[in-house]
């Protein structure tokens, strides 16, 4: 399927296209559009094309449910129940074009979040007794769903209990090395408020996800019933994955992380626009984004995906950053975007000592198999680096190489099959 990744793409990027730019079609066509797309795509060019059929529906019904809430927490048995209805019908609605069970599975996950949320706010706001011994199933795979809402609902308690233990626990060990004490009592106040802070961090990132993006997941379970490692990318996330397999991409050269509501700047990586601007800095809070002239965005309460949307573009263009600095004043930052190069995703290679006196081994690191898919003429290949880096190593008269592969998270077949020739 490596093989056939570019051609693979390209259909679902038509699919994409046909959906967005038909001015005549509803939202619910251009699902039905990029769904029967991306069916036909695989169908036509994967290895192991697949009959749309009830044992089809049924594979693509337990994917999507685990990519849904795989972890059990938020779903209950009764709203399991009403889904299952539809397990062997997902094959019909990809023939009528219908979402009815997608549709049902959003309104009954968001209604869980709720749900759940207000639970956890309930449980973490006053004291537990740990002197009451229970137990509760963490693992996501042996535990069954709640039966209904109030057996849910005890599960959360003995849950954020846990959550609160555990933390307690690590800072009454911490404790001990510090002079001033505080109480059990403070400590466990702390402890709640440490873990309703990580888990409004949670709620708010997963009340966030807008349809578009359960969509793709609903779309990738389709894709993962073919086999394990051919999966669907939307627009951007497709984007990230020929950044990362290329190392480079046209941007500002900047990471970014979400903070609360808002958007920080974790790096400025060295020799990208943001770096040679010299006025974006890490710990900068992103407060809007404008593109040259235009109107600035509010970008409070944005995903970071739809941050970096806005952010990203082509080469020579400008982008406006109304950013907050650690003292507090703002301040526009205007920066024209480049290539940026992440010089970390090639090939490294250098010389180590050997068990004997005199003895060089040569090392060298390779963290992906990449290759630029889009322009392999002007891109960087995996293959053509190693070659150099082996050429190098030789000249310096190794008598050993060491190709360490490990944390390398795969990439380009064609570039593997050269190197190993």
């Amino acid at each position: 399927m490596k093989v056939r990744g570019p051609i693979f793409f390209s259909i679902l990027l038509v699919g994409l296209l046909v959906a967005a730019y038909y001015p005549k079609v509803k939202n619910a066509e251009k699902e039905a559009i990029l769904m029967q797309t991306i069916i036909d795509g695989l169908n036509q060019f994967h290895y192991q094309p697949q009959k749309i059929n009830d044992d089809f529906s049924g594979k693509v019904y337990d994917i999507y449910m685990d990519k849904l809430d795989g972890s059990r927490r938020f779903l209950t048995q009764e709203q399991v129940d009403q889904l299952q209805l539809y397990r062997n019908k997902i094959d019909d609605e990809i023939s009528s074009g219908t979402f009815d069970f997608f549709n049902l599975s959003l309104e009954m996950i968001n209604q869980s979040l709720e749900r759940t949320e207000a639970y956890c706010r309930e449980f973490l706001s006053k004291p537990f007794d740990f002197t009451v011994e229970e137990d509760v199933e963490l693992s996501g795979e042996k535990r069954q769903y709640a039966k209904n809402d109030e057996e849910q609902k005890e599960y959360w308690r003995k849950f954020m209990k846990y959550e609160t233990m555990v933390r307690l626990a690590q800072k009454l060990e911490a404790q001990e090395k510090e002079e001033e004490k505080k109480s059990k009592e403070e400590l466990e106040a702390d402890a709640r408020a440490k873990v309703l802070e990580i888990y409004d961090g949670i709620f708010s990132r997963l009340n966030r996800l807008k349809r578009s993006d359960r969509f793709s997941d609903y779309l990738d379970a389709f894709a993962n019933v073919y086999d394990p490692h051919t999966g669907y990318f939307k627009p951007l996330d497709k984007e990230n994955f020929d950044m990362r397999l290329s190392g480079q991409y046209e941007g500002i050269g900047a990471r970014l992380l979400e903070s609360g509501d808002h958007t920080k700047v974790t790096e400025v990586m060295v020799g990208g626009p943001a770096w040679k601007g010299k006025l974006l800095s890490e710990n900068d809070v992103i407060l809007k984004v404008a593109q040259g002239d235009g109107e600035p965005k509010d970008i409070t309460g944005m995903l970071t995906n739809d941050v970096v949307k806005l952010i990203r573009g082509k080469k020579g263009t400008e982008v406006r950053l109304t950013v907050r600095k650690l003292d507090g004043t703002i301040e526009v930052i205007p920066i024209v975007r480049d290539v940026v190069i992440m010089e970390e995703q090639y090939a490294k290679s250098l010389i180590l000592d050997g068990a004997k006196e005199g003895e060089k081994i040569g090392y060298i690191q390779l963290p992906s198999f990449y290759a630029n898919f889009n322009n392999r003429k002007e891109g960087r290949s995996c293959a053509e680096d190693i070659e150099k880096e082996l050429s190098k190593l030789k000249g310096e008269g190794v008598s050993g190489i060491i190709l360490d592969l490990r944390f390398n998270g795969g990439g380009s077949l064609y570039d593997v099959v050269k190197m190993s020739g």
